[in-house]
């Protein structure tokens, strides 16, 4: 992001978009990128759970998406490795989770059910939307 606004010493207005689609206001001043990369684990603790910028915002948000789609494909993951024998499915007729999961494609890669792999790309996100300060 550092590239992308040194256009200018002044403070610089962009708008950021979050994966939902809302719209955040965030300043951005190019001299204040060092700060941010020197914050002891104290600092860092204190921004990341009590401060509430514009910038954390969306974080947090994604943050929260991450962590319940790391939920849902938990489940997954167990009915694929057998430890649960099946799946809930919405109360509508064209619904089938136990085919859908069990299929062939999901079994295709790395000679591994789909799941695992979901879960480790998932915490790969969750690290990289935690890692920094506000």
């Amino acid at each position: 992001m550092k590239h992308l606004f040194m256009l200018s010493r002044q403070w610089l207005t962009a708008f950021m978009r979050c994966q939902n689609g809302l719209v955040f206001l965030m300043r951005y001043h190019p001299q204040e990128d060092h700060a941010r990369q020197t914050l002891s684990p104290s600092q860092l603790s204190q921004q990341l759970r009590q401060e509430a910028t514009l910038l954390l915002a969306p974080r947090r948000a994604s943050t929260g998406m991450v962590l319940g789609a790391m939920a849902s494909m938990g489940v997954v993951a167990l009915y694929q490795m057998g430890l649960i024998r099946h799946l809930p499915d919405p109360p509508l007729s064209h619904f089938d989770a136990d085919r859908v999961d069990a299929s062939q494609e999901a079994y295709a890669h790395l000679a591994s059910p789909d799941a695992p792999l979901a879960l480790a790309s998932f915490a790969v996100t969750l690290l990289l939307t935690t890692m920094g300060g506000a």
